[in-house]
């Protein structure tokens, strides 16, 4: 009886022997599933950080560009206000010209208002009319 007993016991010792090997199976078996998910989980994010690389890429490519473009923009704004300042020049000149012109008109109608005066009492209308526009 002792000995059935004890034989049983050692059975249920190997049941749980049993169990446990089986427990550490299958927590093996739980631990590589596992690993294969990271696994493929770490594919995927090597995947996504290629992607990520070559678009990268494109953008610095794309603001290299957008600085070239943005260098030429400057340029092409610099040299239109070059362009603009000769003009401005040249119409400056046009002015003073003008000016000194409008100067001697004024001289020339003045003294011949005098020698008109002395001749004609009343003014030529084509130079009294330019005499008043110019305010002499």
């Amino acid at each position: 009886m002792v000995l059935l007993l004890h034989h049983l016991r050692k059975i249920k010792r190997n049941k749980r022997i049993k169990t446990r090997i089986q427990l550490r199976q299958e927590s093996l078996l739980i631990l590589i599933q596992f690993l294969l998910i990271q696994i493929l989980r770490i594919r995927k994010i090597l995947r996504v950080r290629k992607i990520l690389r070559v678009q990268i890429l494109r953008i610095r490519k794309i603001l290299r560009i957008l600085q070239i473009l943005r260098i030429q923009i400057l340029q092409a704004q610099i040299l239109r206000i070059q362009i603009l300042q000769t003009q401005i020049l040249r119409i400056r000149k046009i002015l003073r010209i003008q000016i000194l012109r409008i100067w001697i008109l004024q001289r020339v109608i003045r003294l011949s208002h005098h020698r008109l005066r002395h001749l004609r009492p009343k003014l030529h209308p084509h130079l009294h009319r330019l005499r008043r526009h110019l305010k002499v």
